[in-house]
């Protein structure tokens, strides 16, 4: 991946991220916010299902995950 930039975010993107990111993070570590835990593998919760059903997002594909091997 040397020299090749598309494997990397903007330093104006890393920044934005931690605009969104910092006050949701420490939230967590003040007990505010809580996270959902799921099965490893999976999709993620169910409860991010309902949420993009609820936005109007119909999944088309199926998901297999791949255990990483080294």
């Amino acid at each position: 991946i040397r020299g090749d930039q598309q494997h990397f975010v903007r330093r104006d993107e890393l920044k934005a991220s931690w605009e969104i990111f910092t006050p949701l993070l420490h939230k967590i570590d003040k007990g505010e916010f809580k996270s959902i835990p799921y099965k490893q593998g999976s999709r993620g919760p169910a409860e991010a299902d309902k949420m993009l059903e609820k936005a109007g997002y119909v999944q088309t594909h199926g998901y297999i995950w791949i255990p990483p091997t080294l």
